[in-house]
């Protein structure tokens, strides 16, 4: 599947979409209030869900600016990241047995100070990279450009069979302007296909999906001299693992070839103003790491491959919504487990694991009047054990976090055409047990030392988070609504734990924000 011709699907789409005049019994409006997500992110998740629920159209189409400034982090996490989007998305019922949804959004944005990784994923949200990227410790800013689109479709035939699928292109291009210069060039295309059976109140389905992402990696240096063990910040090194750093001359080319499959299996119980559902989904992905030839050229052939990484996952998730008269009510619990297996093809063994299991537990409760919403309380725990082992010598690092959030909002009704909803929050991180194990084999400890003891430091340190969020929202002619929208977030470090790995954390606060204006029809 072509980026061109995902992005005509979508399109058509959102044609028909908004074409459609005839809807379904406007019952669950998206856009409401953030709460509704729940019907967003489970429809895109499992559209078969969803056929018979009464979900209002919508189209968002949005400008957004964003800047995180973040002190307390992990190392290879930029300092600052200035970013600007566009996008739209939308529902779109077409009847009251079929259903296309979509979205589409463009981003630029701008990283500065970003270190010891040349990959394009970075450890704000993860705790350990995906093992196999060159790197240097000479920090650096990126500029990158990012494509994402998404459609779908799901149908409720008259025979009460069940039909959906989905298809995705994602492309980005990530550039750094200064030496050494790594240049990414990414592309990830992949759809999903469910088919279902609903029997009166209850609703089984299966789903398969198969996705390819492949990235292009160059490294150059405008001044080649900067590329030698002498020049300790410029020098680009190889990390494969946690902390073993080998020699590879792959960095003027490389290519990374991901390919994920993988299958699910649902039930639901639905009533009138109620319905429960639980699924079960199955992964597995392999990334290929492709380095030179003897000319220096890369190919996609067996011969070239140097390292492979597989990760397995399985996710099981049960949801319950409860609609009432004025009040509405969610819960959501999931556990997931990953294993991730990184191997060595030239050394013929395994060098790196990862074990990850988590245990998320979310609820909600909205009471609404005359389309304002009174109040809104949300809260989650997260528990997450995780376990990253070098085999080969180096690292061996375990962590068992607690994340409880909650948050509240509510709107201030202005008058018949105007509204303001206040949204607060906080988020409390806590290292309920850790353990670290470096190994330090030879005097190239310079990974060790400051990334992997300084990421260690930052996770085991308690940490308490905070958002305030205001949303304006004005009626426009035709039953269009503008929205302006403002947030602000905030990290601050809760003790000194980080002292027993790394005294020298930078501990000071994070702020970020982002502004925004959005159009809904």
């Amino acid at each position: 599947m072509n980026l061109k011709f995902n992005f005509f699907l979508l399109v058509v789409f959102l044609f028909v979409g908004c074409a459609v005049q005839a809807q379904l019994t406007d019952t669950i409006a998206v856009k409401q209030n953030t709460f509704y997500n729940y019907f967003k992110t489970g429809l895109w998740e499992t559209p078969l869900f969803y056929t018979q629920q009464n979900i209002k159209n919508y189209t968002i189409t949005q400008v957004e600016y964003s800047q995180q400034n973040l002190n307390l982090k992990r190392v290879q996490t930029a300092e600052k990241t200035a970013r600007y989007t566009f996008s739209t998305e939308g529902i779109y019922n077409l009847n009251p047995q079929t259903r296309f949804f979509g979205d589409v959004r463009f981003s630029k944005y701008f990283e500065k100070q970003v270190g010891y990784t040349f990959s394009s994923e970075r450890t704000n949200d993860q705790n350990v990279l995906s093992p196999n990227y060159f790197y240097a410790p000479r920090k650096g800013n990126w500029e990158h450009q990012n494509y994402w689109l998404q459609g779908g479709f799901s149908h409720h035939f008259k025979n009460n069979i069940l039909l959906s699928t989905k298809v995705f292109g994602d492309y980005k291009k990530s550039f750094r302007n200064v030496d050494p210069r790594p240049q990414i060039i990414y592309g990830h295309y992949g759809g999903e296909l469910s088919l279902g059976y609903k029997a009166g109140k209850h609703s089984l389905i299966l789903n398969g999906k198969l996705s390819r992402k492949k990235e292009n990696t160059t490294i150059v240096y405008m001044d080649d001299y900067l590329n030698a063990p002498v020049y300790t910040e410029t020098f680009t090194r190889f990390s494969t693992g946690y902390g073993r750093i080998v020699f590879d001359d792959s960095y003027r080319s490389h290519i990374d070839l991901f390919t994920d499959k993988g299958f699910g299996i649902g039930y639901q119980f639905s009533q009138e103003k109620w319905n429960v559902n639980t699924t079960y989904r199955y992964n597995k992905t392999m990334t290929d790491f492709y380095g030179k030839d003897g000319n220096g050229n890369v190919y996609l052939n067996e011969e070239s491959i140097r390292y492979k990484y597989r990760t397995i996952n399985h996710t099981v998730t049960t949801n319950a919504f409860i609609k009432g008269q004025n009040k509405d009510y969610s819960i959501a619990l999931s556990l997931k487990k990953q294993q991730g297996d990184n191997f060595s093809v030239l050394e013929q063994g395994q060098n790196y694991r990862m074990n990850i299991d988590k245990l998320s537990l979310n609820s909600g409760m909205i009471k609404t009047k005359n389309n304002i919403t009174l109040y809104c309380f949300e809260a989650g725990i997260d528990v997450s054990q995780q376990k990253y082992v070098d085999l080969l010598g180096s690292t061996q690092k375990k962590l068992t976090d607690l994340v409880i959030h909650t948050d509240f909002n509510t709107d201030l009704s202005i008058n018949e055409k105007d509204k303001i909803n206040f949204k607060a929050g906080l988020n409390y991180y806590t290292a309920l047990k850790e353990e670290l194990l470096v190994v330090k084999l030879s005097s190239e400890n310079l990974f060790l030392d400051n990334v992997v003891i300084p990421d260690h430091a930052y996770d085991v340190t308690d940490k308490l988070g905070s958002v305030i969020m205001l949303n304006y929202y004005h009626k426009l002619p035709n039953k269009k609504e503008l929205r302006i929208f403002g947030r602000w977030d905030s990290l601050v470090a809760l003790n000194s734990n980080y002292t027993k790995y790394y005294a020298a954390l930078n501990t000071s606060a994070n702020n970020n924000f982002n502004l925004g204006l959005a159009i809904i029809y």
